[in-house]
């Protein structure tokens, strides 16, 4: 794997996702989720894309405990990221694709710390929330409003769909809350 592009792997664990029955796939993630613990500073390299591209794929497989590692260590790396002002810097859809995959690791501390970072930076991107399609609504929803009630980061959570009303004129706001709950 050492000669492989870091950032392919990201591609490879997303095509093992699209067939999470395959043998061959699931290992060839666990091999990928490995090797990504091993490594160290090349998943700072990794872009929104690289890192979305991760997560989709290995949430495939949540109750794998290597997948999970590599997931915690990505939600890691999310926050490293938010502290360095560089979320705002991540597509919608990437951000969006994280929030669905890490809610697979509901459980793990990093994981919904690094979901309320991504909901914290949604809201301040409040002004420009229309650009959401209903399906990247319909995402963010699932992925962000299936948390315990957890205090702050619930709160922090829930700004995020008090703009899907207006972005996705069909929807009512009494329907969105019922979808958030």
């Amino acid at each position: 794997m050492k000669k492989i592009e870091f950032r392919a792997l990201a591609l490879f664990v997303a095509a093992f996702g699209r067939h999470p029955r395959a043998v061959e796939c699931h290992e060839g993630a666990i091999r990928i989720a490995e090797f990504l613990a091993q490594e160290g500073e090349p998943i700072q390299q990794l872009t929104s894309r690289d890192l979305s591209l991760l997560v989709d794929g290995f949430s495939k497989w949540p109750d794998e405990l290597t997948i999970r590692q590599a997931a915690v260590r990505i939600a890691e790396e999310l926050l490293r990221t938010r502290r360095a002002n560089r979320l705002s810097s991540f597509a919608y859809q990437h951000l969006v694709s994280l929030v669905d995959g890490l809610r697979k690791w509901r459980q793990e501390p990093a994981c919904r710390r690094a979901i309320a970072a991504i909901a914290c930076e949604l809201s301040r991107r409040r002004h420009r929330l229309s650009a959401f399609t209903r399906q990247r609504w319909a995402n963010l929803v699932n992925g962000s409003g299936k948390w315990p009630e957890n205090g702050d980061r619930r709160q922090r959570a829930a700004m995020v769909p008090t703009e899907l009303p207006r972005s996705a004129d069909e929807l009512t706001p009494l329907r969105a809350r019922a979808l958030w709950s």
